[in-house]
């Protein structure tokens, strides 16, 4: 990979963590409004609940802009856990 392939996987991952972002917040904000911090539980689930949701948003943007290493990370998942061979 040269530098223009570096430099296009990097504007990919920033175009993804930047609507991550926007997910997240939004998501949190309108979760802060709905369950208000009553308990440390209720903190940790809507940590939890924004946190996955963020994960979420950021790998799915990179599937659909074709991001080749995440193809790779996930053939190296498959390879490990599901078929259960080593390297």
């Amino acid at each position: 990979m040269g530098g223009s392939g570096i430099f296009i996987v990097a504007v990919k991952c920033l175009l993804a963590s930047t609507i991550m972002g926007f997910i997240i917040h939004y998501f949190y904000q309108s979760l802060d409004h709905l369950l208000p911090n009553d308990s440390t539980l209720i903190a940790f689930f809507k940590l939890g609940l924004t946190i996955s949701l963020g994960g979420g948003a950021y790998l799915t943007v990179l599937f659909l802009l074709k991001t080749e290493e995440l193809k790779w990370v996930v053939s190296v998942i498959q390879k490990k856990f599901l078929r259960g061979e080593s390297e």
